[in-house]
């Protein structure tokens, strides 16, 4: 049997543990959280890298298109200059017409004019001919009257008066043609001026565009060069993506390799908290006092005395034992964070109470005092963290509506399943806006009818 001084030495080597397990609870609790950060850190990395390449691939295509559109514009100078001189020898074939519409005017204004002289002759040569028909008739008169002597002069008279005829018959066919050329012409001369006119408002139209044409090679040209200037910021851009997403993929494997060497620490930070947490627990099962073991008597106590009353449910009928074991963890509808139910949550509700609550009075360093089945599931909470869930506030109804909410974190799930006479465990308590409290988790297998339904959590502060 040990000394006195050798069990001071082991409560004392004991207590260092339990002080190394709660400090290493505390680093462990820093190393999930930061490597839930990096963790965090490294996905937003490779969202970014994802994005990057995409980035890449779009200044990629906009490179390309930008290249292709310089091609074209170039194309399209080429085209412009190749149109301005299409155009302006269309332009200048224009005005050539129109030059000679402007002609023909002028030449139908001079027939015209012509035509008019060739009518006024006409006039001339059919008064002249009526006059050599009143001529002749004087002459066959006389040429009558001489008789004998006068035959060759009625002749002559004949053949003047027959020339008159037919010069006055001519005349009369001139003055037809030349009214009938007079109505022709004028409306060949109404169609010209007409045609004059629109030719005027061609040229106007085809100034217009010739000026528009002059300017497209200039415009095309400027066209041309903020091309290049775009292909070349595009290349550059491209480029400096490309650096960008190396960077960036290098930047995101060094976080993922930080994410799993933090995991690695957790995971190695744990296995010695339980290690400790072991060690702990061999100290207090070989009859070593320490600042837990009051604890652990109670909690072992109440656990056996839970596990009595459930029996005695079921005896009594208050609740069947296949009920008591369910394991079906229905959702809430609307509650937030998620609440469920099981066929066993009544029953827990009107029987746990009287077993909890007492337990808070146990020590002014006790926090809660609740059951978990084997999957972290507490159906019945202590009455200061069973407020009902107020709907848009779940930050509000996770630090004061905890009942009926899983806890499946390593210390949750542990104390649920671990079938030791004790669990004692060191943790960090979410208290809220970023605020953690070192805590210690103790408790204590719970046994109905030699089954295992769970286990009884002490929580109290170092």
């Amino acid at each position: 049997m040990a000394s006195n001084d050798q069990q001071e030495a082991i409560t004392d080597i004991a207590g260092r543990i339990g002080d190394l397990s709660i400090s290493f609870a505390g680093v462990s609790g820093n190393i999930e959280d930061t490597s839930v950060q990096v963790k965090r850190q490294s996905e937003l990395f490779q969202d970014i890298a994802t994005r990057a390449k995409d980035m890449t691939d779009a200044t990629s295509t906009v490179l390309n298109s930008a290249q292709k559109a310089l091609q074209t514009s170039a194309d399209a100078e080429n085209t412009a200059q190749q149109s301005q001189q299409n155009v302006s020898e269309m332009v200048t074939s224009v005005g050539g017409l129109i030059d000679d519409v402007r002609r023909m005017a002028e030449q139908l204004s001079r027939l015209e004019e012509s035509l008019a002289l060739v009518g006024r002759f006409s006039s001339e040569i059919d008064a002249i001919s009526r006059k050599t028909n009143l001529l002749s008739l004087n002459a066959a008169i006389e040429a009558a009257r001489a008789g004998e002597h006068g035959r060759g002069f009625m002749i002559v008279a004949k053949e003047v008066k027959d020339l008159s005829g037919l010069t006055s018959e001519a005349t009369s066919e001139i003055s037809d043609t030349l009214e009938k050329l007079g109505k022709e012409l004028m409306a060949v001369k109404t169609e010209t001026t007409s045609a004059l006119e629109k030719a005027g408002g061609i040229r106007t139209q085809i100034d217009l565009v010739g000026s528009l044409i002059e300017q497209m090679p200039v415009v095309m040209s400027d066209l041309n060069t903020a091309q290049r200037e775009i292909v070349s910021a595009s290349s550059k851009t491209d480029n400096d993506i490309s650096e960008i997403q190396t960077r960036i993929i290098e930047m995101s494997s060094g976080m993922s390799q930080s994410s799993s060497n933090l995991a690695e620490a957790g995971n190695q930070m744990r296995e010695i908290i339980e290690s400790s947490e072991a060690i702990i627990g061999m100290t207090s099962r070989l009859g070593v006092e320490t600042v837990d073991t009051p604890f652990i008597r109670a909690v072992q106590d109440l656990a056996k005395r839970i596990g009595e009353r459930f029996e005695t449910g079921v005896r009594l009928g208050e609740i069947g034992l296949h009920e008591l074991f369910d394991t079906n963890h229905k959702p809430i509808p609307g509650s937030d964070p998620v609440q469920y139910m099981t066929r066993f949550v009544r029953f827990t509700d009107a029987v746990l109470p009287e077993f909890q609550e007492p337990m808070l009075l146990f020590s002014d360093r006790v926090v809660f005092c609740a059951c978990v089945d084997k999957k972290g599931f507490l159906p019945t909470h202590n009455d200061k963290f069973s407020m009902p869930q107020v709907a848009g506030q779940p930050e509000w109804n996770a630090a004061n509506s905890r009942n009926r909410r899983i806890f499946n974190d390593r210390v949750g799930l542990a104390a649920g399943n671990s079938e030791r006479p004790f669990l004692l465990q060191a943790y960090r308590r979410d208290m809220g806006n970023g605020r953690f409290a070192l805590m210690k988790d103790l408790s204590a297998p719970i046994f109905v009818e030699g089954r295992h339904w769970g286990g009884v959590r002490l929580a109290y502060h170092v």
